[in-house]
């Protein structure tokens, strides 16, 4: 008997009244679960959240279901229902994979596709990567309408999102009202900085002397306060700081523009006292690299940071030196070392020419598997549409031989003119398959081939991503000062074995006994450790 964990997610509340709701999502799962690898699910997390990409490094629902995995040693596997019911969002998708794998022995399953777990080899890690691939293009679309309608409700003068301090919700969604006293105190304090030379601080107090709270009942710190009196928002205009689209705001506003820009004026000479710099621009690969000998110790700070020192002197001939240095054992490495050993571990994970074309042979017979699927999808729909037009012409004939259920005759048409065109929409969103499958190569091949390609030019953030997507197993440093991945990601696994990928012309899935292989486990070496 096995044990695994389950997630059941939608990302919206109508989402819980259709096909996804989360109790057909349990039920799917508990019989693949059964049926397939004689598990039980032990524990389900069942929720409404958002995976929308860039959201789910930092998930509370992963970061607990992991933590219970590593409490409990005899989980072996994470069940979901559909790949974006796990995330929608390639980069995402393999980083917490290799995470449950590498940190806690827990294989992903998708319940809709069991083989990729069951049968692993090329053609099942071309199959899920097509799956995550769709689900984060259809989130990109989705993305990408929801804001057009946004921003065509900002430049009518409407905020979609949060109700800001001092004003309230009303009946109308985005048209916010204000709320007293709130706003009549905000509204005094700032014209107390503008007419009668009250720092920040001062009227930051005035408003704490009065009573000043959020609607929570909370005090505004001098952080938020600063925000509050730079957002344009209280001098009547709605817009988004990452969008170039502003509207005339349809809410009552606390300040001319005039007041706003001698206000915003004065706050912008206000320095901050100190500036915390999180990140050093010189050092790209601080905290990212840690040191082998004191993290097998299990030492608190394995992990290397830069620093710059000099040679002493105190005239012109003073010169300085860029260094790595673990803050443990305080073994250092320069800088010009530790990143040319990097760049030539990123420099061996590009796929030659021949994998190329392995792989694109491998997807092809994916992309043909999901084409059948998706003509007998268009033959129903077609079959679908051409009954319902055909039960619509029949109404209308009726119409004249029966004046007196010509009403209710109109209404079920009306109700059988929104079903064709909603079929007629699902029939041309299918698309041209060739075109798709073009689309899919290239972006699989540049993910694969360009990934790092711009490594040492990654924000902070993207870089540490990067790191857990491509070296699940982490980069140190040894003894020697070597630099050792001890695990590549299975998305450049395949350069190392490419008579994988010539095995789904003789077998669909591979052999069954297979399990917990390299590519399906992850647990990759890289063979120039």
């Amino acid at each position: 008997m096995n044990y695994g964990i389950a997630l059941c997610r939608v990302s919206t509340t109508q989402q819980k009244l259709e096909g996804n709701s989360l109790s057909a999502q349990e039920v799917r799962i508990n019989t693949v679960a059964r049926d397939l690898f004689d598990c039980t699910i032990e524990k389900t997390w069942s929720l409404s959240i958002s995976s929308r990409k860039g959201k789910n490094y930092k998930r509370k629902d992963l970061e607990e279901m992991l933590s219970y995995c590593k409490r409990h040693k005899r989980i072996k596997y994470l069940f979901v229902d559909e790949h974006d019911r796990y995330m929608r969002s390639v980069e995402e998708y393999y980083g917490w994979k290799t995470r449950f794998f590498h940190e806690a022995d827990v294989e992903l399953v998708i319940a809709a596709k069991p083989e990729l777990t069951l049968h692993p080899n090329s053609a099942s890690i071309a199959m899920e990567f097509f799956g995550v691939w769709q689900g984060e293009v259809s989130n990109e679309e989705r993305i990408t309408k929801t804001t057009e309608k946004m921003q065509a409700r900002v430049a009518a003068g409407y905020y979609p999102g949060n109700v800001h301090t001092g004003y309230q919700q009303t009946k109308i969604a985005g048209l916010h009202a204000p709320l007293e006293p709130q706003w009549s105190l905000l509204r005094t304090a700032m014209h107390r900085i503008i007419y009668d030379g009250y720092s920040v601080r001062s009227a930051l107090s005035w408003l704490e002397d009065n009573a000043f709270t959020t609607p929570s009942g909370r005090k505004i710190d001098l952080s938020r306060f600063k925000r509050i009196l730079l957002d344009p928002y209280y001098a009547g205009v709605t817009k988004f700081s990452d969008w170039d689209i502003e509207g005339v705001g349809l809410h009552q506003a606390m300040l001319s523009k005039e007041e706003y820009e001698a206000l915003r004026a004065i706050v912008k000479a206000v320095k901050n006292k100190f500036v915390r710099q999180q990140h050093n621009p010189l050092f790209q690969m601080s905290s990212l690299v840690e040191c082998e000998e004191c993290s097998a110790m299990g030492k608190k700070y394995p992990k290397f940071v830069g620093y710059r020192n000099h040679n002493g002197s105190r005239t012109e001939n003073r010169k300085y030196y860029e260094r790595y240095a673990c803050r443990s054992c305080r073994m250092g490495i320069t800088k010009a070392d530790l990143h040319n050993q990097i760049s030539e571990k990123l420099a061996e994970l590009r796929l030659d020419s021949e994998a190329k074309d392995e792989l694109t042979q491998a997807m092809k017979i994916v992309w043909e598997r999901r084409t059948v699927d998706a003509q007998q999808t268009k033959d129903l729909l077609a079959d679908k549409l051409a009954k319902l037009n055909i039960e619509k012409s029949n109404l209308i004939r009726m119409i004249g031989t029966n004046p007196e259920l010509a009403s209710d005759i109109a209404d079920s048409v009306k109700l059988i003119k929104t079903e064709i065109a909603s079929t007629e929409q699902q029939l041309s969103s299918l698309g041209d398959d060739d075109d798709g499958f073009l689309e899919f190569i290239e972006y699989a091949l540049n993910y694969v081939d360009n990934l790092n390609a711009q490594w040492w030019d990654l924000t902070p953030d993207k870089r540490e991503k990067c790191k857990h997507l491509v070296f699940p197993g982490g980069i140190f440093v040894t003894a020697d000062k070597k630099v050792s991945t001890p695990e590549i990601s299975p998305i450049y696994s395949s350069q190392t074995s490419k008579k994988g990928y010539r095995s789904i012309l003789d077998s669909d899935y591979g052999d069954p006994k297979e399990s917990r292989t390299p590519l399906a486990g992850m647990k990759t070496r890289c063979p120039n450790r």
